[in-house]
């Protein structure tokens, strides 16, 4: 993928290809005080981030998650740094899951 914008495309196509429908805002705005894609019918403000690579260390305790999860059970890390409250604590799952809950709550 050769820029970030880029890929705000390719994941707004994606989200609509799943029937899910998403508009990319930044766009229009050049992401200037916005979200980069809405999920307009779920409230959802999708902020964009990509890197070369993302740190084994996440993708090792998402893999933990999912596994320790089971059948029919949605697998979510909650990161937590210490010294701080639980309300900051960040939440983490797949794309794939997360596509998957929106989809059964589709109006």
């Amino acid at each position: 993928m050769k820029t970030w914008k880029q890929y705000e495309a390719r994941v707004t196509v994606w989200w609509n290809e799943l029937g899910i429908f998403a508009k990319r805002v930044s766009k229009e705005l050049r992401g200037e005080g916005c979200e980069d894609v809405q999920l307009r019918d779920f409230r959802v403000a999708l902020e964009i981030k990509t890197r070369k690579a993302i740190a084994a260390y996440l993708r090792k305790w998402l893999a933990q998650a999912d596994r320790n999860a089971g059948p029919g059970w949605i697998g979510v890390v909650q990161i937590h740094a210490d010294n701080t409250h639980t309300d900051e604590d960040i939440i983490m799952m797949s794309v794939k899951t997360f596509a998957h809950i929106v989809k059964r709550y589709i109006p």
